[in-house]
Parts: structure tokens; sequence; C-alpha cells
């Protein structure tokens, strides 16, 4: 006959085994977290985002890094038999982690929208009335970056005015003077600007112009390019759009995988009160059952019966 296990003899023997249940549910947290962190830690390089809305991608890479954290502590526990109290503690951490990171999603997806209405409008009011006043809570910021514009093309203007056989601003070098006195390649977003015009084929910031970067040729100089303001809102919004799905996407599997935790942490407590049971039951009460199943129940009744 099989001896019977405890509570207790069940844990030594699963130490050496590991919680294969664990261990996947932590992997695929893992997994899931690597995914929205590589997102994020995308929109955090991309130079549009740093510096018209850095707040989407630091709040979508910020639970991110969570869930990496939990399914890693999740990877290390794995090593052994996990009690029902810490799988109900992992699915609880990975819950919370998962809200917030599909709230940061929907921010990022209102917040991206927002400020594409704020860019579009504020080139829009300045073209109109001069002012910035639609530009919302960026209206300081786009002064700013209309200003590094003119001061750069400033620059471009005096250093074609000593070499007319130079297109592009990356090669004008010391004889691109700013009106401030700094070479171009020292103003702070030279290069923004350069990234901006290389990559969306634009020209001026909020009007239509020559781009500063990028020609190669004196035909390309004498064509105007459309404004990069819009196309910066286009991106603006597209990527707060893209990591608003991503982390809903991300968030759907790993609430899940805490539904499994939570099940399995429930199957645990049964099992643990199982264990309850045969170690705190009578050894005379389980010699007496075992006496009943090898000699019938009619048989010891009749030997009570005759004593």
């Amino acid at each position: 006959r099989r001896p019977l296990m405890t509570a207790a003899a069940a844990d030594e023997e699963g130490e050496g085994e590991g919680d294969d249940l664990v261990f996947r549910c932590a992997a695929g947290a893992l997994a899931c977290g690597a995914v929205a962190s590589a997102a994020a830690a995308f929109g955090c390089a991309n130079c549009v985002l740093a510096l018209f809305a850095p707040e989407v991608s630091w709040l979508f890479l910020v639970p991110s890094l969570l869930i990496v954290l939990v399914g890693a502590v999740g990877l290390c526990a794995s090593c052994r038999v996990a009690s029902p109290l810490f799988r109900s503690q992992l699915a609880v951490f990975l819950i919370v982690l998962a809200a917030l990171l599909a709230g940061a999603g929907v921010f990022a997806f209102v917040s991206a929208s927002t400020v594409a209405v704020w860019i579009d409008d504020g080139c829009e009011d300045k073209r109109t009335e001069g002012l910035w006043r639609k530009a919302g809570r960026l209206e300081d910021k786009m002064k700013s970056v209309h200003g590094q514009y003119n001061m750069l093309l400033q620059g471009f203007i005096a250093c074609r005015s000593l070499d007319p056989l130079v297109y592009d601003l990356g090669d004008c070098g010391v004889r691109a003077e700013c009106p401030d006195g700094r070479r171009a390649t020292d103003q702070p977003l030279f290069a923004f600007f350069e990234t901006v015009q290389l990559n969306f084929a634009c020209g001026g910031f909020c009007e239509e112009a020559v781009p500063l970067f990028g020609p190669a040729s004196m035909a390309e100089t004498l064509v105007k390019r459309g404004p990069c303001a819009t196309k910066i809102a286009d991106s603006v919004e597209s990527l707060g759009h893209i990591f608003g799905t991503i982390a809903i996407a991300v968030a759907v599997p790993v609430v899940g995988i805490a539904m499994v935790l939570f099940w399995a942490a429930g199957r645990g407590d049964d099992v643990d009160d199982e264990f309850e049971e045969v170690a705190g039951s009578d050894p005379d009460d389980e010699r007496g059952a075992s006496l009943v199943a090898s000699h019938g129940y009619s048989g010891y009744s009749g030997h009570y019966q005759f004593r």
C-alpha cells in the first residue's frame, strides 16, 4: 500500500522539480513586458515625441519595465514549487500593472491626438494672426522651435552668401553663423531639424520653404516643400495610436496570465487542505479503516457481535 503523503513531504518533493505553471506564466509575462518595453524605448528615442510629447513614451515605459521585473521574479521563484499565497500575490501584481499599462495606452492615444491638434492649430494661428494662442499647452514650445528654425535659416543664408554652391546646412561648418553669434551646428535643435527634414522631406516649420537639409543640387534649392509641423503632428498622432494599441494588446494577455495564477492558487489551497486533513488524522482510525478494507465490513461486524 502506498504511504500517505503530508503537505511537508509534498513540498520537499517539489523543491527539486520546480513549478512549471509559475515558470510558464512568468515567462509569458516577461515576454509581454519586453515587447511593450521595446516599443516604449523606441518612443523615448524618437526625437519628435521626445520634444513635443515626452510623457507618452515615459508613461508607457514604466509599467512595461515593471511587468518585466515581476516576470523575472516569477522565473526565479519557479525553481521550486510556489505556495498558493505567492501565486496569488504574483497574480495581483500582474493585474495592477496590466491596468496601469492599459491606462497608459489610453492616455497615449488621447494625448497624442491632442498634441497633434495643438501643433496644427498653433501653426494655423501663427500664419493668420501671427500668434500661438491656439497651440494650447505647447504655446511656449512652438515659439521656441519656430525661433530655432529661424535661427538656423539665418545661418544658412549667411553660409550661402559666402559660398552659393553649398546646398545643405550640414556642409556649411563655420560659415553658418547665426544671429546669436553661434554656429548652426551649436544650436540646440540642429540635429532635430536635420532628422525631421531628412525623414519627412519637408521645408519650413509652419510654412512652405526650401529645406535646410537634404538638397544635393542647385535645382533642389529652388523647390519649396511643405511645412514640417504638419508632418510632425501626423507622426505624433500615429505613434500615440500605435503605442495605445500595443499597450492594450499586451495588457490583455497579462490579465489572462494573472487569471491562470489565481486559478492555480485556488487549486493549491484545496490540495493543502487535503494534506492537512491527512496529517491531522488519528493513526488508530487509519488502522481501523485498513482492517475494514482488508477483511470486509460484514466480517468485522460479525466479529464485533460475537464479542
